[in-house]
């Protein structure tokens, strides 16, 4: 089975498909994976350009793919318009994997801007500590009133807090302060809130609790 190279005008095609594309040309390099690879400099993502006379060994393999890893597209391989379709879906799922948005990291990060007391002990709430913690919760959600957010990010704060007093009956003390770190954490990314709000979220939150709470200088 022959192997061949690109051809410079089909090379030139996948540049404008590149730009058209809305990506830098800089940001790519012609390499040898065994077949010509065009590859992203800053990570491992390539697409390559298996080309032979054997028409059942014709397809562009890819990284990222759209459902896993590395995947290929090899339909009607008989003209370079299939290349450019393969090179195109490539794109698409380099784009969509470029813009992601990291949120189990930020979720981590998010989850270290407060901290638990050493102190505690892992025991239930008594009944004295469960109405305190209703008490509090009225106090936060008065609190994130005067904050910059709309009505749907409230409302989701307020079920949120509505759930976790319910945790109360269910879960000990170490566990609970967990699942309410965490919560937080998680509505503060999903609700799309900015940082400055962020910060003074946790600082109610903290203050609120400063009991079993701080924040790590």
């Amino acid at each position: 089975m022959a192997l061949f190279n690109l051809l410079s005008t089909q090379k030139d095609s996948l540049f404008k498909i590149l730009v058209d594309s809305g990506f830098n040309p800089l940001d790519f390099s012609w390499e040898n994976k065994g077949f010509p690879a065009l590859c992203y400099k800053y990570d491992n993502y390539y697409c390559k350009f298996q080309m032979s006379d054997d028409y059942l060994s014709r397809m562009v393999v890819f990284s990222p793919g759209n459902l896993i890893q590395e995947e290929y597209y090899a339909k009607n391989m008989d003209n370079w318009q299939a290349y450019e379709n393969g090179f195109k879906i490539w794109l698409q799922n380099l784009k969509k994997e470029l813009s992601a948005e990291f949120l189990w990291e930020k979720l981590q990060s998010e989850s270290t801007k407060v901290s638990i007391s050493n102190n505690i002990i892992n025991d239930p709430f008594l009944p004295s500590e469960k109405d305190m913690i209703r008490l509090k919760f009225v106090s936060i959600k008065s609190k994130f009133r005067s904050l910059d957010l709309n009505e749907v990010q409230l409302n989701k704060i307020d079920e949120k807090l509505d759930h976790l007093l319910e945790l109360t009956e269910k879960l000990d003390k170490i566990d609970w302060l967990s699942i309410l770190i965490g919560s937080v954490a998680g509505l503060v990314l999903n609700l799309l809130i900015d940082q400055d709000t962020i910060r003074t979220i946790w600082e109610i939150i903290k203050n609120e609790f400063e009991i079993w709470l701080f924040l790590p200088q």
